[in-house]
């Protein structure tokens, strides 16, 4: 009997240690979302700085964006989202729409790490630096992509650093 009681009791240890390791933990937010809620927001350029746009080798272009702004909405799960886009020198910009839809083209497996999206213009994005208040990113606009706009004045590698 006291075998039996022993063996109960031991049953009993085992099964509560089974069950409290059986939670709803989900090991917490996955990376994409993360770094996806931290790109949703309104960003702007902030004018009053240099080098705030760039153009192929350092041409800075920030006066010609100074009321520049993306949106960008993110949808949780689902790896993308969209952005809208206002002010900038139409339609002279590396952003043919000014709506759209983007997505991460590469797994976000660490939300301090430099990652890239692309847009449905198949333009890939590369964002180099995202925090609370600061985004950085850069990209080439290849010809042809904006057929509305002069391609001297927009084809090449831009940068851009933008604020919340």
């Amino acid at each position: 009997m006291k075998k039996l009681s022993y063996l109960l009791s031991g049953f009993v240890l085992v099964a509560l240690f089974v069950a409290s390791g059986c939670g709803d933990d989900d090991g917490g937010t996955p990376p994409a979302d993360v770094v996806g809620q931290q790109l949703d927001g309104t960003w702007t350029i902030d004018a009053s700085q240099t080098n705030q746009v760039t153009f192929e080798t350092m041409e800075d272009r920030t006066d010609d964006y100074a009321t520049f702004t993306l949106q960008l909405n993110y949808t949780v799960g689902q790896s993308s989202g969209t952005y809208e886009i206002q002010g900038g020198p139409a339609p002279d910009r590396p952003f043919p729409a000014v709506s759209g839809t983007w997505q991460f083209t590469n797994d976000i497996t660490d939300a301090n790490a430099s990652f890239n999206i692309t847009r449905d213009d198949d333009v890939v994005i590369t964002v180099s630096e995202l925090n609370t208040n600061e985004l950085k990113f850069d990209f080439t606009f290849a010809s042809g992509s904006n057929s509305g706009s002069r391609t001297s004045a927009v084809d090449g590698r831009w940068s851009f650093s933008m604020v919340r």
